[in-house]
């Protein structure tokens, strides 16, 4: 999600696995994630993923120059300064730009969902889209948005959650989550730990999870490519492989 360990390298080394890289845009600069796709891209011929925080809207910055009142005895006898509340997009904008003009494969959103303007003009560069939602509510604004997969997280996902409407906890269960359309897929850590009984949703619909990484490797074509990646875009137009994402009944 977040710079650190999320490298093109790794990203490269988990495609060469058969799995489905991603690259974290949160907290990089506009020109750190242009370079990263770049070497990415140098490094491998599979297709990846690049991450994107939504920004939020600015909070009021009382509660926090608050807090930092309670921190002022101890920042001076340490002698340092306290800093204040700032507020930026993360440069979403300059960065949504960037992976549409690439043409990368997949561009997921975490704390927050796209407009259905920004997700049209990623679609007519050739990417597919994915949001992160922790709730019915929120699964539906991504789907009338446009959204190719919702990236679904549960209350296993700690308290590292990136609900966007609704911010109180979040204790709604992945598996009772996933009563939406099958092009779903989970990050919720610790969930593959527990037994995965059949789900019942009340709606009745099927209830699918299509994840990324797919546990199960396909095989490689003569080139290295793992199996059943076509060598187009829908549109005809030739760009790197695509990679279908995979479908499992849970």
């Amino acid at each position: 999600m977040a710079g650190g360990p999320s490298t093109p390298a790794l990203t490269a080394a988990v495609a060469g696995a058969g799995g489905y890289g991603f690259l974290a845009a949160g907290y990089r600069s506009p020109d750190d994630l242009r370079g990263l796709i770049s070497t990415t891209r140098s490094l491998t011929g599979a297709p990846f993923g690049v991450n994107i925080f939504c920004p939020s809207v600015p909070a009021d910055p009382g509660p926090v120059r608050a807090y930092a009142r309670t921190l002022l005895p101890e920042s001076d006898r340490l002698g340092v300064a306290l800093g204040e509340p700032a507020w930026d997009d993360d440069g979403y904008h300059s960065k949504v730009e960037i992976v549409a003009s690439a043409g990368v494969d997949l561009v997921s959103f975490t704390f927050g969902c796209p407009t259905a303007d920004a997700i049209d003009g990623l679609h007519s560069a050739g990417c597919r889209v994915a949001v992160t939602v922790t709730s019915v509510g929120e699964a539906a604004v991504a789907e009338r948005a446009g959204a190719d997969l919702l990236a679904v997280q549960g209350t296993e996902a700690g308290g590292h959650q990136g609900s966007f409407l609704d911010l109180t906890p979040n204790i709604r269960p992945l598996l009772s989550l996933l009563v939406w359309e099958p092009s779903v897929y989970s990050w919720a850590p610790h969930s593959c730990a527990h037994p995965r009984p059949e789900p019942r949703p009340p709606t009745g619909r099927p209830c699918w999870a299509g994840p990324i990484p797919t546990p199960w490797s396909p095989g490689r074509s003569a080139d290295g490519t793992p199996a059943g990646w076509p060598t187009s875009s829908p549109s005809g137009t030739d760009r790197r492989p695509r990679r279908p994402i995979p479908r499992c009944t849970i």
